[in-house]
């Protein structure tokens, strides 16, 4: 094989494999973010009105969803011991972005229109990111959103809930990122570049010794020839 095809086929065996390194990275940071548990597990919740639910007609994906029918304006005041929410921590890498998704109902199983007054408040390290507010719609729908981890302890999402008149719905909650660390280079330049030189190395080494192995084998014939 030519120098030139061995460092293309070095470059583009090098690019693919980083390439799925790079997708491979994505980390998923919630914990049971479908309630596939059958419960709350890894979440802290407040509010006696959450429930999580097998019934298909409530359900977003899988097999259960969470759900509540926390009344009244106080069940968003953050701080107020009549809020209504569930949070969960986690440690991601100051700096870095990440991207939040959840799938939000305010009335699953209603083939109608929602009831109002409903609302759905969604924090991110005690900001605000969402504020979803008399939705009519019943379906669920995807909300996402990208956010910069502050750092310097423990990251949170929460989501403060309100449905008067019946229950809504939250499944599907996740905080991923797709980069890599703050002050980590690129790995995708680097890999190829290293691996490209080692290729030309490899067959510089070979057509030295292809030069090395003729000029041998004509002092040979000068030798019989003399």
């Amino acid at each position: 094989m030519s120098v030139a095809k061995k460092i293309a086929a070095a470059a583009i065996t090098l690019t693919a494999a980083v390439s799925g390194a790079s997708q491979a990275e994505a980390t998923e940071y919630v914990t049971n973010g479908g309630f596939e548990t059958g419960d709350f597990t890894g979440w802290t919740v407040q509010g006696q009105s959450w429930t999580v639910t097998s019934n298909p007609s409530n359900v977003d994906q899988g097999n259960f969803s969470a759900q509540n029918g926390c009344v009244g304006v106080s069940s968003l005041q953050v701080g107020s011991p009549s809020a209504c929410f569930i949070e969960q921590s986690f440690s991601l890498f100051a700096g870095n972005t990440y991207a939040l998704s959840f799938d939000y109902s305010p009335q699953p199983g209603n083939e109608a229109t929602a009831g109002t007054p409903n609302e759905v408040d969604v924090y991110i390290d005690n900001t605000l990111q969402f504020q979803l507010v008399n939705l009519l719609n019943p379906s669920y729908q995807t909300y996402t959103a990208d956010f910069v981890a502050l750092g310097g302890g423990l990251d949170n999402v929460a989501f403060y809930t309100r449905q008067d008149p019946s229950g809504l719905g939250i499944d599907q909650i996740s905080v991923t990122d797709s980069s890599v660390p703050v002050g980590t280079p690129a790995p995708d330049s680097t890999a190829i570049f290293t691996g490209v030189l080692a290729m030309i190395g490899f067959a510089a080494r070979d057509r030295l010794k292809q030069r090395l192995a003729t000029a041998a084998n004509s002092d040979r014939k000068l030798e019989l020839a003399a």
